[in-house]
């Protein structure tokens, strides 16, 4: 039975958010899942083997309730339109407890189903980053699936904070943003901000994604940090700006050598 882990980094301003879920993988062989397999309305361990656990680093809002850091198993009860999906704080049992213990529920929420033509053949779990603070932890398998939301609280304060100090953040409020928390060494900062000045402009300007790589290497992100810099080249080249075609060439360069993922270049205009 294949055992598989799915991981997420999230940057908030001052620190990480890392979701890992590690999960064993049955497979549908033919057989109806669903109403069938998995029965509507019981319990179910969401898997095989050992039990689904989901780990986070911070404190997280799920589907309108707050679910504190740390691990849980995690459980559902499927249903034909709507399933319930449980964070249990018992997560070293092996299946189902064998009693099942309310007071062990720390968050249960409901969301609705829906079905897909294609089919899964493996159980997958997965977590999405739909937006600077959202995601979904997502559920498939046969022709099902399930999509359970969730904000970061810190990223989304963090948005709101910039908000109410500029009356409004425009696209400009956010690149002068992330150059200030680049330069004060809030490195998670500015990457928050970065992105969220690259989503509003159309344009994607080649110093942005410029700036953008600076923050990547110095995160230690170096294939990020090339990532951004080669659309940097392709963006200053199609401008006609041989200024920051060099600086782009030239950090490319430095960065294809470097092996370690340590950088200690400097914010350059």
């Amino acid at each position: 039975m294949n055992r598989s882990v799915s991981t997420i980094t999230v940057f908030s301003p001052s620190d990480v958010t890392d979701i890992e879920i590690e999960y064993s993988q049955p497979l549908k062989r033919g057989r109806t899942v669903f109403g069938g397999l998995v029965p509507f309305g019981h319990v179910w361990r969401t898997g095989a083997n050992g039990n689904t656990t989901i780990f986070l680093s911070r404190d997280l809002e799920i589907a309108g309730g707050l679910l504190r850091s740390g691990k849980y198993a995690l459980f559902t009860v499927p249903g034909p339109e709507r399933w319930v999906v449980i964070f249990y704080s018992e997560f070293t049992n092996f299946g189902l407890p064998r009693k099942w213990d309310e007071g062990k529920e720390a968050l249960a929420v409901e969301v609705p189903s829906y079905t897909f033509e294609r089919t899964v053949e493996a159980l997958t779990i997965s977590i999405e980053q739909t937006s600077h603070f959202e995601g979904e932890l997502q559920i498939a398998w046969d022709n099902t699936g399930v999509s359970v939301p969730f904000e970061m609280p810190m990223q989304r304060n963090a948005l709101e904070e910039d908000e109410l100090v500029t009356g409004g953040v425009s696209i400009n409020d956010y690149y002068s943003a992330t150059k200030f928390y680049y330069d004060s060494g809030d490195l998670p900062g500015a990457l928050l901000r970065i992105n969220a000045a690259l989503d509003m402009n159309e344009r994607k300007p080649y110093f942005y994604s410029r700036l953008k790589s600076l923050i990547e290497a110095k995160l230690g992100d170096r294939e990020a940090a090339l990532k951004s810099a080669r659309q940097s080249l392709r963006d200053s080249k199609a401008a006609g700006n041989e200024y920051y075609v060099r600086l782009n060439e030239a950090s490319i360069s430095l960065w294809t050598r470097d092996r370690n993922g340590i950088f200690a270049e400097g914010l350059t205009r």
